[in-house]
C-alpha cells in the first residue's frame, strides 16, 4: 500500500472530514480508499454493497447494518461525511417501492438540537433529502423532538425501555400531507419509527410508511428487562 492510500485509510478511521480537503468528489471511493473514476465508490466496493442487499422487509431496510452499509452510516452520523447519504439513499430510493407509489412526501426522524450541534450534521434530513431528489418527490420537515424529551438516547436500552424512551418524544407541529414516507438511518427495534408514525396520524396524515437505509440485529440485554 503506498503512503497516499494508508493516510487515506487513516482519515476514514479518525476524520473523514478531511477527505473533502485533500480529494475532489469522487477523487477515492469512500469505502476503500482507493481511486473510483468520479464515482462516490469504486467499482468493487459498489458490487459488494449491491451483493448485502436486503429483499421482503416488513418495514423496507435497503441493507443490514453488520456490514459495508453501516460503515456508510457511522461516515454520516459521526464524521458528517455528507456524500455517504448519497449512496444510501440510492438503497432507500430502491427500498420505497416497497412502501406503495404515487406521490408521497418524505420527511425524517429529526435529531435532538443538542446533538446537531455536536455532530455539524443532520443525517436523517441528508439522507431523506437525497432519497426524495432520487424519487423526483418533496421532502419537508414535518416533526419536531418534544423539549425535554432527549434525555437518554436509544442505545443500551431494551425493547420495552426503547418504547418508553420515545412514546411521547414527537410533536407534529402543522397538518402533515395525506401520504408520508418516514425515512432513517438504522432500525433497531422499530420504537422511533413507530412514535414518528404514531404522531403524524394522530396530527391529520392518510398513510406513514417508514423506510430505512440499514436494520440492525438487536441484541437485547436480559438484565435489564426488570428495570422499573
Amino acid at each position: 500500500m503506498n503512503g497516499k492510500n494508508r493516510f487515506v485509510r487513516g482519515a476514514l478511521r479518525a476524520d473523514e472530514g478531511a477527505l473533502d480537503a485533500l480529494y475532489p468528489r469522487g477523487a477515492v471511493c469512500l469505502l476503500c480508499g482507493r481511486a473510483s473514476a468520479g464515482a462516490l465508490l469504486c467499482a468493487d466496493c459498489g458490487e459488494l454493497l449491491a451483493a448485502e442487499r436486503l429483499e421482503g422487509e416488513d418495514v423496507p431496510a435497503a441493507w443490514p447494518y453488520e456490514g459495508l452499509a453501516g460503515r456508510l452510516v457511522r461516515m454520516l452520523k459521526d464524521h458528517a461525511v455528507a456524500a455517504a447519504a448519497e449512496v444510501l439513499a440510492a438503497g432507500v430510493a430502491d427500498a420505497a417501492g416497497q412502501a406503495g407509489e404515487g406521490a408521497v412526501t418524505l420527511t425524517w426522524v429529526p435529531m435532538p438540537p443538542e446533538r446537531l450541534r455536536e455532530r455539524g450534521i443532520d443525517h436523517g434530513r441528508a439522507l431523506a433529502e437525497a432519497a426524495a431528489r432520487l424519487l423526483g418527490q418533496p421532502c419537508r420537515q414535518l416533526l419536531q423532538r418534544r423539549p425535554g424529551s432527549s434525555r437518554h438516547t436509544q442505545r443500551g436500552l431494551n425493547a420495552e425501555e426503547r418504547r418508553r424512551n420515545v412514546s411521547d418524544a414527537f410533536l407534529c407541529p402543522a397538518s402533515p400531507p395525506a401520504r408520508v414516507l418516514l425515512v432513517d438511518d438504522v432500525r433497531t427495534t422499530g420504537a422511533t419509527l413507530a412514535a414518528c408514525r404514531e404522531c403524524l396520524l394522530q396530527a391529520g396524515a392518510e398513510e406513514v410508511a417508514a423506510v430505512t437505509a440499514t436494520v440492525a440485529e438487536f441484541r437485547e440485554d436480559k438484565s435489564k428487562e426488570q428495570m422499573p
